[in-house]
């Protein structure tokens, strides 16, 4: 690909985002992240000195759902992947399993017997499925979830 076809530019929105959709160029903004942070962006684009295409892809909370009928020996490794990619820090990781009442014992049984074979550790490891998260504030966030989760009932298994 000829050079400045495909610039990639990571960091905040408010760092280097809110520059970009101010600038002139480019003449499309292309956003994955929180609905608030797409908000802000979608703003900037509107308000900046020209008018900008979007693409916006926001926070969901995507369901995978398991059926009573489901092949379980496909379902569990599927909702494993879907949920553990990451550590769960991309936008398309599934945020909740809904599992029929009829597979469901036998669907949680497994899905911890899988999920207590990824290995942690060193990303740069290929054996590695589960690396750091990434910064001191995702953590904090997650261990709330958690504790808000316990508070409200969810039960952990092992």
């Amino acid at each position: 690909m000829p050079a400045g076809v495909l610039n990639i530019v990571i960091g905040t929105s408010h760092d280097i985002g809110d520059a970009f959709a101010e600038h002139p160029i480019p003449a499309m903004i292309s956003f994955t992240g929180s609905t608030a942070g797409g908000k802000h962006v979608a703003g900037l684009a509107v308000t900046g000195p020209m008018l900008k295409r979007q693409a916006l892809e926001l926070g969901g909370n995507t369901p995978f759902v398991v059926l009573d009928d489901a092949d379980l020996s496909q379902a569990v490794p599927s909702a494993v992947f879907s949920r553990f990619l990451h550590q769960g820090q991309i936008c398309m990781s599934s945020n909740r399993i809904i599992v029929d009442a009829r597979v469901h014992d036998d669907f949680v049984q497994r899905f911890v017997v899988h999920v207590q074979k990824l290995k942690c550790g060193d990303p740069r490891d290929p054996e590695t499925v589960i690396g750091p998260i990434i910064n001191s504030s995702q953590l904090r966030n997650m261990v709330e979830l958690m504790k808000q989760s316990r508070q409200a009932g969810a039960r952990q298994v092992f």
